[in-house]
């Protein structure tokens, strides 16, 4: 089958467990997903089945939405309550608008140095793997993107916030800096994530959802670039882009092809010609 699942995942799996899952139910191999979420994590994976894998890149990753909680006054070697505690601190006796009038300060472009225990690669290897073998992981600061930072609950020691960010950023470590800017520590108790690109938690299906009814949950794959300027053909047209075949066209930049109500593919224009890049399908 080829297609887009909007999976709801459970805390507790990672999301390579959930593609495992998605490969049982549908019994077969080429699956993937976009945004990897932390196992203690819950929300929006976005997953995709066949030949929908190839539109991976241009699957929209933004915004991400998510809701965090925090414990204030501790922090863990892996920025979350999964961890080992490795320093303790007092609890800052502050109201609401003080935590959020820090939190206005992380709005915008920033940098973020990503956690130790992350998925980003050293070497080939995942950060996390290194970190678990007690090696010294410093992983260089990354450009980042802060569009709403909420702290919705203070309930010392429980900080609660609605964040929407852009892709590449850490909420764990978005509270071990909002820590040591408030002079204390703390550590991500909670995590959901509630959108990712125009993948939303309203939408979303759990594994036993799809289980039992894998293929009505499971979303056409031209969804994936329904967000895509859309180019029709005619047939003949049409044909010559099967065969990966340049067909004139007055459109600029990456568009979805169509002909006669048919998904083709996608293409980059040059304002006289479109590219075939991706044929979604060949011509007998």
């Amino acid at each position: 089958m080829d297609g887009v699942l909007n999976v709801l995942k459970p805390a507790g799996m990672t999301s390579h467990d959930v593609v495992s899952a998605v490969r049982r139910i549908y019994g077969q191999k080429r699956v993937g997903h976009a945004g990897t979420l932390d196992p203690a994590a819950a929300g929006v994976l976005p997953v995709f089945l066949g030949r929908a894998t190839r539109l991976l890149e241009y699957a929209p990753t933004e915004p991400k939405i998510y809701r965090a909680e925090w414990l204030v006054g501790c922090s863990t070697d892996t920025e979350d309550t999964a961890g080992t505690v490795t320093a303790a601190a007092t609890v800052p006796a502050w109201d609401m608008a003080a935590w959020q009038q820090l939190a206005n300060t992380f709005l915008g472009t920033i940098r973020q140095r990503p956690s130790a225990y992350s998925a980003v690669k050293i070497g080939g290897r995942k950060a996390y793997e290194l970190a678990r073998t007690q090696q010294q992981v410093e992983l260089p600061e990354r450009e980042i993107r802060l569009d709403e930072f909420v702290i919705t609950t203070w309930q010392p020691p429980v900080l609660r916030a609605r964040i929407i960010c852009s892709g590449g950023t850490y909420i764990r470590a978005l509270g071990r800096d909002l820590a040591a800017a408030a002079g204390t520590a703390m550590t991500m108790s909670f995590l959901l994530r509630e959108r990712v690109g125009s993948f939303c938690l309203e939408t979303a299906h759990a594994l036993e959802e799809i289980a039992a009814a894998p293929e009505t949950v499971c979303a056409p794959a031209e969804t994936i670039v329904a967000h895509l300027p859309r180019t029709e053909l005619d047939a003949t047209e049409g044909a010559r882009f099967r065969n990966g075949m340049t067909v004139p066209a007055a459109v600029q930049g990456t568009v979805t092809v169509w002909a006669e109500n048919e998904f083709l593919g996608t293409a980059e224009g040059d304002g006289r010609y479109i590219h075939p890049k991706k044929v979604w399908t060949v011509q007998p």
